[in-house]
């Protein structure tokens, strides 16, 4: 017996309630007052026959019990609960379902292609049109997609046009399925239950727990696909390099999800070239990494890709094409200048030759080369025995700086063949650099501040000394090179080297114009535009106002709009799905974020997991549709028990002591 106006739980309380008040009124009802008379004599000839005994109490408080329980039962709207073993066929075949509910899973493996070239969910959603086609009379499919959350993209239905546009519009999605979602959505569909039922899921993924179904549903794995061979590049990382010259580094890991070695060429490309291209050969279950230098082009992208994939033996190519490419966002490389401000310094000319990808400026001391400091557009200055009128703007190295010019560097005193005592050889000027024994012939003591480093000192006084003049590094070594034999070793390349690498540390390279996100990910978006925040394609911020088309999606990209739903999380923020793999951007304007979405679960790229059934599939023995047991009910059983009160009620009050 199922109740339709309340649950089974508030009926059996209600008439518990009910009766413990009818119980609690029996037991504080008010008894007869003695009443003193002169002789009983009459009274006993009177009511000696009539008086009631306890025993009709009692009886009269459970017909008063019953009464009430009839009617909390008839409250609740009883109805008959359908036998589900009744549909079973005499022949013992399983029965034909009236109401099915396919669970299609829509993780990015579904997108895998096999060797007639239709893809997995091509298969799904052939089979489902044929079930859509074939719906009898009264029967009725429901239509549950797990992407990246379950949800009803069709409830219980029999319109056979609505189903087919559903199945028609399903697309693999980027992240992997949630399918323990998408099952329990299916298992609480309004209606399933009521008739023989089945939930069919459609996954080429693990096959979960079987989920709780209501009464008269049974539950049934449909594997998707068989066993394919894939490649996939499965990381794709790229930075910049400070040092000289500079250059662009990218990381690049490539993986076999195949029974059989395979060869394939990758490729490293920009938005306008190929970069170059490799012939890789993969053995079963391989991992690859290959690292790329190269230098900047100006480009702000990067893609590694997978070509002409080939398997050993027959059989079709690489299965999954979304896990060929990924993508990267290239960080700005500014180039290495350097500003050498001297009356002529052979020693210093050809060192800084011999740095690769180096820009120097020759400029000689004067108004020229105050000009050239105020610019600022240099990573370094050496100024050779000369001091300009101001403190410079970029980072400097002085050598031999005059006495009382205003490079900032008092002198103490000018000393003759110095004995070096220390060197900071922790300071990246000095970093990797045997100077000991350094021989010099005439030098400048210098008079060090507090916050100076102290480079090179002698017993009197430091004679080389690094100092920040206002956030500008600058360094100060009091000697000539002419004046000592530095020019003369292998050292004096490494530290003119560094001296470059140290001014342009943390200003050679720029932040990367976006960021990496996996497309198993969701996209967060905050603040007050998290509600119309849309994903659409990233230009490069080239005509963006015309890729995103407007709020309705109009001249755009339409998959992107279409797929691109904000998801509210409650705390401010949303999330959104991304439409593809490739170069988006969150919104457009000045506002806009580019993003690189690629990389999917490498789960996904192992096309050789596919789940096994268990049993033979019901629907190759299933029944033909039985129609649904009549029931003849003349009167309501609601009707019956309210009548069964209204009798009880009534022989309670004829037993009952009144």
């Amino acid at each position: 017996m199922d109740f339709r106006a309340l649950d089974p739980s508030q009926v059996y309380g209600l008439a518990a309630a009910a009766a413990a008040v009818a119980v609690l009124l029996f037991l504080l009802r008010p008894r007869p007052k003695a009443v003193v008379v002169p002789s009983m004599f009459f009274w006993d000839q009177v009511v000696s026959r009539r008086r009631d005994p306890r025993w009709r109490e009692a009886l009269a408080l459970v017909l008063q019990v019953l009464a009430l329980a009839a009617m909390a039962f008839a409250l609740g709207d009883p109805a008959p609960r359908d036998d589900p073993g009744e549909a079973a066929s005499a022949a013992g075949r399983p029965v034909r379902p009236a109401d099915r509910v396919a669970v299609v899973d829509l993780s990015p493996s579904l997108d895998a292609r096999g060797a007639d070239g239709r893809t997995r969910l091509d298969a799904v959603r052939d089979a489902l049109l044929r079930d859509v086609n074939l719906l009898a009379d009264g029967e009725r499919l429901a239509l549950v997609v797990a992407a990246d959350r379950g949800r009803v993209a069709v409830p219980l239905t029999s319109d056979v046009r609505r189903l087919a546009l559903a199945l028609r519009s399903l697309r693999p999605g980027l992240a992997r399925a949630d399918v323990p979602g998408a099952l329990a959505a299916a298992s609480a569909l309004p209606g399933l239950g009521e008739r023989p039922a089945e939930v069919r899921l459609y996954t080429d993924g693990d096959a979960p727990q079987p989920p709780s179904l209501p009464a008269g549903a049974r539950y049934v794995l449909h594997p998707v696909g068989e066993p394919l061979d894939n490649l996939a590049v499965t990381a794709l990382d790229a930075r910049a390099s400070e040092g000289l010259p500079a250059q662009h580094e990218a990381l690049v890991r490539v993986r076999s999800f195949a029974s059989r070695p395979a060869e394939a060429t990758l490729s490293i490309e920009t938005a306008r070239e190929v970069l170059g291209s490799q012939r890789l050969r993969l053995a079963p279950g391989e991992t690859v990494e290959r690292v790329y230098r190269f230098f900047p082009r100006g480009d702000e992208t990067l893609e590694a890709a997978l070509r002409d994939v080939a398997f050993e033996g027959d059989g079709g190519g690489d299965a999954l094409a979304g896990d060929d490419r990924a993508y990267a966002f290239l960080q700005p490389l500014s180039p290495a200048r350097v500003l050498l401000i001297s009356r002529g310094n052979l020693y210093l000319e050809k060192a800084l030759a011999l740095i690769p990808g180096l820009a120097v400026t020759r400029v000689p001391a004067g108004p020229a080369a105050e000009s050239e400091l105020a610019a600022g557009g240099a990573d370094l200055a050496f100024l050779d025995g000369w001091a300009p009128g101001r403190p410079p703007r970029i980072p400097s190295i002085y050598f031999n700086p005059p006495p009382g010019s205003a490079s900032g560097f008092a002198v103490l005193r000018r000393v003759e063949t110095p004995v070096t005592t220390d060197w900071a050889l922790d300071h990246p000027l000095l970093r990797h650099l045997m100077l000991r024994d350094l021989n010099i012939a005439l030098t400048s003591v210098f008079e060090p501040r507090p916050g100076d480093t102290r480079l090179v000192g002698t017993a009197g006084g430091p004679i080389a000394l690094a100092r920040d003049l206002s956030g500008t590094p600058v360094v100060a070594f009091g000697f000539d090179l002419g004046d000592s034999d530095l020019p003369l070793r292998v050292a004096f390349p490494q530290l003119v080297y560094n001296a470059v690498t140290w001014a342009r540390e943390g200003r050679a390279v720029g932040g990367a114009p976006g960021r990496t996100w996996l497309a198993r990910d969701l996209v967060p978006v905050g603040g007050t535009g998290a509600a119309v925040a849309r994903l659409v394609p990233w230009t490069g911020g080239k005509d963006e106002a015309a890729v995103d088309g407007g709020a309705d999606g109009e001249g755009g990209d339409a998959e992107a709009h279409r797929w691109s739903r904000p998801r509210p999380t409650g705390d401010g923020v949303a999330r959104i799905e991304a439409p593809r793999l490739g170069f988006l951007s969150v919104g457009a304007g000045e506002a806009a974020r580019p993003l690189a979405v690629n990389l999917f679960d490498p789960e996904e790229s192992d096309l050789r997991r596919v789940p096994v059934r268990e049993g033979v599939d019901p629907a190759a023995a299933e029944g033909p549709p039985l129609p649904r047991p009549h029931r003849e009910e003349p009167v309501a059983p609601w009707l019956l028990l309210s009548a069964l009160a209204l009798g009880v009620l009534l022989v309670e009050y004829a037993v009952g002591a009144r």
